[in-house]
């Protein structure tokens, strides 16, 4: 039976199990931050005028809307590319349209995106998550199918090492991205686990997520699991609440008022976090 904690006593109960050789693997977007830096930083980019404007719809490929271009315009275009390709297409484009672009520049524009956006109140970095990043970052991965840059450069925030950033990669040529993917192409889903796997992450102490992309790295969790469960208005709640209903037999149990929500399941501490505040 799920049970109502304070979350006081779960991150005790989490650090009294902790060891030396603990691992802590992590999400991105929706579980250490909530909002989307790769947007934001695609929109710095584009305004600094680093993108190839081939890579923009064709209506929009002229320079006095390209420079001048709005954060709604940015966000208008990805919609219309997601309305027109789908989901995946318009995740491929917000990640190609680094192209030509050297590695440490996009890093760059990343942390300037990021503190933009923490600054306007764009994103903001979830509260508990990134408190236990900050903890332990030595021990622990960031895992996202994000761009590798963005997810560096918000790792860096949280002084973890380059090498325990795994993220959706594009080919690097002389230390400028290409349009291709490296394999093993989207650190999504099943790529998550062969990204840790391939990072020598076979048996994480605890994993953090918010949405079913996660669910076969939190498989991979030894002691605990750990899911961000968001409010009806933010994307893709309602979806989330389904899927774990088709894979936990209690996940109808988990309250729709915020929360922390523990529960013991076949030998792992399950922690559901809701939060439905706006």
């Amino acid at each position: 039976m799920i049970k109502e904690y304070p979350l006081s006593e779960l991150l005790q109960l989490i650090k009294s199990g902790i060891s030396k050789q603990s691992q802590f693997v992590f999400d991105c977007d929706g579980t250490l931050v909530d909002g989307d830096v790769s947007s934001l930083t695609g929109w710095q980019l584009m305004k600094a005028g680093m993108v190839d404007m081939e890579l923009l719809p064709e209506p929009y490929q002229k320079p006095a809307f390209y420079l001048k271009m709005s954060l709604e315009d940015y966000y208008r275009i990805r919609s219309e590319i997601e309305t027109s390709l789908g989901h995946y297409s318009a995740l491929e484009w917000e990640l190609k349209i680094q192209s030509g672009i050297p590695h440490q520049i996009v890093v760059d524009y990343a942390h300037v995106a990021i503190d933009f956006g923490l600054a306007n109140n764009f994103v903001s970095y979830t509260a508990v998550m990134s408190a236990l990043l900050k903890d332990h970052a030595p021990q622990s991965w960031v895992v996202s199918g994000s761009s590798f840059p963005t997810v560096l450069a918000l790792a860096e925030k949280f002084k973890v090492d380059e090498e325990r950033v795994l993220a959706t990669r594009l080919e690097l040529v002389d230390g400028v991205y290409q349009k291709n993917f490296t394999p093993p192409g989207f650190i999504w889903e099943e790529n998550k686990v062969v990204a840790l796997k391939e990072s020598g992450v076979t048996a994480p102490y605890f994993v953090a997520g918010d949405s079913y992309g996660d669910w076969n790295m939190m498989q991979l969790a030894t002691d605990w699991v750990w899911c961000l469960v968001w409010n009806k208005r933010h994307f893709g709640n309602k979806n989330y609440r389904e899927f774990l209903s088709s894979k936990l037999p209690f996940a109808k149990e988990i309250p729709h008022r915020s929360g922390f929500y523990h529960i013991v399941h076949e030998g792992k501490n399950w922690v559901f976090e809701v939060i439905e505040s706006d």
